[in-house]
């Protein structure tokens, strides 16, 4: 498995950038989407507009909803989601949907919160601010990964 992207930007008339990263961000034809190493292949149209991407150390924490992976219900409310700090954090959506306007829960596992840092010390603690941010009926996180970067 591969633990970088080889992220090439080319022109007609020469190569703008040529580097191995850890994430990229692109713009798509139905908004913004990001790509991670080892990310499932997909298609999707890039339209015009900021491409980035993030060198550095990367920590990722799954939130799942209570009784994952048996029996858990849906239909909670997630609260927080617009107090992520994006400089430096990105949201996966994973088992959400929307129901009369609100983001809520639709699936065991229920959003990543992948986080950057300096080092992968500071990776954890940032995944950790973040994740505090948000909250959910039944909200759960495996706080015993990344303990021996502490």
């Amino acid at each position: 498995m591969a633990d970088k992207i080889r992220l090439r930007v080319v022109t007609p008339s020469r190569m703008l950038l040529d580097e191995e990263v850890d994430e990229v961000t692109a713009p798509g034809e139905l908004g913004e989407f990001g790509v991670l190493p080892n990310h499932i292949a997909f298609l999707s149209t890039l339209v015009p507009g900021e491409l980035s991407y993030k060198q550095g150390n990367v920590r990722h924490t799954m939130a799942i909803s209570g009784g994952y992976p048996g029996d858990y219900e849906k239909g909670y409310t997630i609260s927080g989601l617009d107090d992520i700090d994006t400089a430096e954090s990105m949201l996966f959506h994973a088992g959400t949907t929307t129901k009369d306007g609100k983001v809520v829960t639709n699936g065991g596992r229920v959003l990543c919160i992948t986080s950057y840092g300096d080092s992968i010390f500071d990776a954890v603690e940032k995944s950790k601010e973040e994740l505090a941010n948000i909250s959910f009926t039944g909200m759960s996180y495996r706080r015993d990964i990344g303990y021996e970067f502490e």
